[in-house]
């Protein structure tokens, strides 16, 4: 335990400076934290509970000073790297403008149009699948590449709506569109409960709330209250559902009445101000796989590369990283135990692969806000804040190769959301280099 805190006094102390030089690295960096802490915790004082949980990944005591090593040099030289990148400021060949178009267009209704397609669309897969929904049932979701594909970016899709809503001064359309994000909001928790998913929620969840900061951020001294306000609105629904989620998960309820009954029990709440049931979220198991790896010297470069640039071809069959080392921990199994990017890089070249998971976690975050947040448009940056925030979650449980999968799966679609959703062109332009010319006088 000695060790867990003089871990997170690294983390708190460089935190800090992380904040003054980048919010939105921060959250990472804390996202980052935050699921190798509760294992480590977890670990140490229920380690019976975790071996359960996690399908046999307890290998005593001498297992984890190894792992605990390995995770305090990836934070030691994450922090180093962002000492150095965000030094000063990296201006990449290609960026991205924006520019408000003078010509009225036809963009509101066929923005309104896409949407409405893409809910009935998800409605269709519901319906046809709800008699069969339930947590253990959820291939049945994700086995559907369309279907889960769709679900999975309602996050941005509602994201969109709502950043619609703020910026419409129309009445009349402002109550249209808040009628459309209620319409969409039900589809999407009612897919999400029937299946037990939480992150995709939680993801738009954390999304929204950067959107709003980086929203208020200029003016954020007399926004303040009203920023503290939604934050406190939305993470007391964003712990209530989770929550419901959590307590409803395997328990093969098959009504919304039912839903409602687990979420009105006080007893669903209150277990969350137990140690043990905050320690034991959806956090916990991820980074085990990097202590399983050490255990068994999972060592196999070829496998991550082979991972990496089939999982970034969408809509094929392919095995993920997380999947492989599922299989090797439940070999007769069908679940998943989650995936740690800091794992991929002991997976690709042992215990040196800190200095490799750290590299790619900071260079990726760094060339994200790099090239997404620094245009002419606050608005626009506020909302690419956003989409970086809604991908951190996935990046983190996930491997590298979601970096550049981010690209056309989470920021290419927001993208064209919001050129409908805004009267504003959106394009790329290479960066010219200044040319100084000095004059002097010959005589």
């Amino acid at each position: 335990m000695l060790l867990v805190c003089i871990f997170c006094m690294f983390f708190i102390i460089t935190s800090l400076y992380v904040w003054k030089k980048s919010q939105i690295f921060f959250l990472a960096y804390l996202i980052l934290f935050v699921y190798t802490i509760f294992t480590q915790i977890g670990y140490l004082l229920y380690p019976r509970d975790v071996n359960i949980v996690s399908h046999y990944q307890y290998y005593g005591y001498d297992a984890f000073f190894e792992y605990w090593l390995y995770i305090f040099l990836s934070f030691i030289f994450i922090f180093i790297l962002f000492v150095i990148l965000y030094d000063k400021k990296y201006k990449p060949t290609l960026r991205i403008e924006v520019s408000t178009l003078q010509k009225k267009d036809s963009r509101n209704l066929l923005y309104i149009v896409i949407i409405l397609l893409y809910e009935l669309v998800l409605i269709y897969f519901l319906i046809k699948n709800y008699s069969s929904a339930s947590y253990y049932g959820q291939a049945i979701l994700k086995h559907n590449t369309v279907w889960f594909y769709l679900f999975n970016i309602n996050g941005i899709v509602l994201l969109s709506i709502i950043y619609k809503t703020i910026i419409e001064f129309d009445k009349t359309r402002k109550i249209c569109y808040i009628i459309i994000f209620l319409f969409s909001i039900s589809v999407f928790l009612i897919t999400a409960l029937k299946f037990g998913q939480r992150i995709e929620v939680l993801t738009w969840l954390l999304s929204l709330i950067v959107f709003l900061w980086y929203f208020f951020k200029n003016k954020i001294g007399g926004k303040a209250r009203i920023f503290k306000k939604y934050v406190f609105i939305i993470g007391f629904i964003g712990i209530m559902f989770s929550q419901v989620v959590r307590s409803a998960r395997g328990k093969h309820i098959k009504t919304l009445a039912a839903y409602l009954t687990v979420m009105v029990r006080p007893k669903t709440y209150l277990s969350l101000f137990q140690l043990k049931t905050l320690i034991f979220q959806d956090y916990l198991v991820p980074s085990l796989t990097l202590l399983t790896s050490m255990k068994y010297d999972i060592i196999f470069p070829g496998k991550v590369l082979e991972s990496n640039l089939t999982c970034l071809v969408p809509f094929i069959n392919h095995h993920s990283l997380g999947s492989i080392l599922s299989r090797i921990i439940d070999p007769q199994g069908w679940g998943g135990y989650g995936y740690y990017i800091l794992t991929e890089g002991y997976n690709f070249m042992g215990f040196a692969g800190f200095i490799y998971g750290a590299i790619v976690f900071t260079i990726g975050f760094r060339i994200l806000e790099s090239f997404f947040t620094n245009t002419n448009d606050k608005l626009f940056n506020a909302y690419m804040y956003a989409i970086i925030a809604f991908l951190s979650i996935y990046v983190i449980r996930g491997q590298s190769m979601m970096f550049l999968k981010g690209l056309y799966f989470y920021f290419l679609p927001a993208v064209i959301l919001f050129k409908l959703i805004s009267r504003k062109r959106v394009y790329l332009v290479k960066r010219r280099n200044k040319i100084r010319v000095t004059y002097s006088d010959h005589k």
